[in-house]
């Protein structure tokens, strides 16, 4: 397992895919996102410069309490 510790707040876009090419570098096959403050547009970002499943809390957080409540 490899890590990084990022902020979606502090970097830029171009930061985050360095991070993340970095990390698949070092043998990552699927990057979590795992800030809520992350956005569908960081998750688009590391899909297109990796090429690598990335998951997003904050659309896994939506999915479980649409399926409990919905």
């Amino acid at each position: 397992m490899v890590s990084a510790i990022i902020s979606p707040h502090e970097h830029s876009l171009d930061e985050l895919a360095d991070v993340t090419r970095d990390l698949v570098s070092q043998g990552a096959n699927l990057i979590v996102l795992d800030c809520l403050a992350f956005t569908r547009e960081h998750w688009q970002r590391v899909r297109d410069v990796t090429d690598k499943p990335v998951l997003l809390p904050m659309s896994l957080l939506g999915k479980i309490l649409d399926e409990a409540y919905g």
